[in-house]
């Protein structure tokens, strides 16, 4: 799968598409929102994992503008967000809005296998 993966802090985007990478899928980067948007526009993504401390959004934010982005003729990209705390109100909020998953920093394979491989298995439906 072709994954984009959107943090400002540079040791946890490239350890999330070393792990990306690891798990046999290719991974993009984007520095913030606005890279991350460019990308969304104009190149096709499976997934976009996304951390929820872009500077002057919230995770929710973030979810619609990704969701959003996406060109009319592509498949939605699904949005797995990442965070160090989501309370429960916040996560049912996160999920009403299209995120397939929420995961917690910090992140490691184990916790990233699952959701991916279960994209990639509703990919090939």
């Amino acid at each position: 799968m072709r994954i984009l993966v959107v943090d400002r802090d540079d040791d946890r985007r490239d350890l999330t598409c070393v792990s990306v990478s690891v798990l046999g899928h290719r991974a993009e980067e984007a520095w913030d929102l606005r890279d991350a948007l460019i990308a969304l526009a104009t190149e096709a993504f499976d997934v976009v994992i996304v951390d929820d401390q872009v500077p002057g959004f919230d995770a929710l934010e973030i979810t619609e503008l990704l969701v959003a982005a996406t060109r009319p003729t592509r498949r939605r990209p699904a949005v797995i967000v990442v965070a160090a705390e989501v309370d429960v109100h916040h996560r049912t909020a996160l999920f009403r809005a299209g995120v397939a998953e929420v995961l917690a920093r910090p992140l490691s394979l184990a916790p990233l296998h699952g959701p991916l491989h279960h994209q990639q298995v509703l990919l090939h439906r």
